[in-house]
């Protein structure tokens, strides 16, 4: 075998081993393939990530809606309970917390919910966020959605 061979073969190799490492332990790859967070369809701005070590997958978007946002709200209630999903209203009340310094106002520049469901056949629960920021009195609020997919128990 000539020498440029073997120095080919050889970045081949580390190339590929550096690869297949990388992809073991990667961030990339979905902890739970078939288990799909919906996504409202009027979301813009839409980004998955995975973090594999802690067996979580993360959704996140943003959304123009009048607020409340019954319309997120319900959007997720019939995806998952239509799947087998329990909603957790043990642990979420689904008011909307003021995230402002002076509560007393009734400026909506930043308001919060807090929703959660449980599948207990696959010891999964899903976490949702709603952040709701007013953008002017004339249009509708501008919404961030966060969800948090991970296993039962998880803090």
């Amino acid at each position: 075998m000539r020498p440029r061979s073997k120095y080919i073969i050889t970045i081949c190799l580390i190339v590929f081993m550096h690869f297949n490492v990388s992809f073991s332990d990667s961030s990339e790859s979905d902890p739970y393939p078939s288990v799909e967070i919906p996504v409202y369809h009027k979301a813009y701005n839409v980004t998955h990530s995975f973090n594999y070590s802690k067996h979580t997958k993360s959704l996140r978007y943003r959304v123009q809606t009048d607020h409340p946002a019954n319309d997120v709200i319900e959007f997720y209630d019939a995806y998952l309970t239509g799947r087998g999903w329990t909603s957790s209203f043990e642990i979420c009340q689904r008011n909307w917390g003021d995230l402002s310094d002076d509560a007393k106002t009734d400026d909506r520049s930043a308001k919060q919910l807090f929703a959660s469901w449980q599948h207990l056949e696959f010891k999964l629960k899903l976490d949702l966020w709603l952040r709701s920021e007013r953008v002017s009195n004339d249009q509708q609020d501008d919404v961030v959605v966060n969800c948090l997919l991970q296993p039962l128990g998880a803090k």
